[in-house]
């Protein structure tokens, strides 16, 4: 008797030893997989998941500020150059004269379309860019167009030029992932280059020095796209990739 309450004794303590042992592996693993995905956060370098993820967020952002569009100008009964995107929290100024002063066509205020300014996450942004202008802006314009979007197909002049909300200087990686989602084609697994403009929606439609978006040797696989991401080509966001899309079709 005494003998088998020895081994039952012992084999307890062997399981015990066991569960205590699994722990420690289970673990392991977890701070393995913790530290992983720090290691990955610090260095800059991003996941496809993690990517998508992101541009799943701008394009919802996107999507808020276009219906906010659709209400002031379907409801509100707004005209295109009555719309007002002035705010005191963006470097330009994007006061618009045109606007009424009861504020029934502003985006950011309750008697219009009442949201609220948030400035982009910096999770989308690449930081190695953060001295550059506008960078952590959310960019209104009105200057440039869409080639094939709306009445512009092979020219953008004043009268088809689109607005169109921009974030210059996010990563590349969501860059690239942005693109996927709304089925343009990254040349050589790289965004398309294009000419940008940062000229700030005022009221009025003003074309750019190069207004086309669409007409480059990459830039073409942004024709008919509303929404999409490239590089730019030209100052102030020269090489930076930067997210677009268009809030209201000319």
């Amino acid at each position: 008797m005494k003998n088998q309450d020895i081994s039952r004794k012992t084999a307890r303590q062997a399981g015990n030893a066991l569960i205590i042992v699994l722990v420690v592996i289970a673990l392991l693993a977890a701070l393995t997989v913790t530290l992983t995905r720090l290691s990955s956060k610090s260095s800059g370098n991003m996941s496809a998941e993690q990517a998508r993820i992101q541009a799943e967020s701008i394009m919802r952002i996107a999507q808020t500020y276009e219906s906010a569009v659709q209400k002031l100008t379907n409801i509100n009964r707004c005209s295109e150059n009555e719309l007002n995107f002035d705010n005191s929290e963006t470097t330009l100024s994007y006061t618009n004269p045109n606007a009424y002063p009861d504020h029934h066509c502003d985006i950011f205020n309750v008697n219009g379309a009442g949201l609220r300014y948030d400035a982009p996450s910096a999770n989308f942004l690449d930081s190695d860019q953060s001295a550059e202008a506008d960078y952590g802006e959310w960019v209104y314009t009105s200057s440039q167009c869409i080639l094939d979007v709306g009445s512009g197909d092979t020219t953008c002049n004043d009268g088809n030029l689109d607005l169109m909300l921009v974030l210059p200087h996010i990563k590349k990686e969501i860059c690239v992932e942005i693109n996927n989602l709304n089925i343009v084609t990254n040349p050589s697994g790289a965004p398309p280059t294009e000419a940008s403009s940062d000229s700030p929606y005022t009221g009025t439609f003003s074309t750019a020095a190069d207004p086309e978006i669409g007409e480059g040797a990459s830039g073409s696989n942004l024709v008919k796209h509303a929404t999409g991401c490239f590089q730019s080509t030209n100052a102030p966001w020269i090489n930076s990739y930067l997210f677009y899309h268009v809030l209201l079709v000319r």
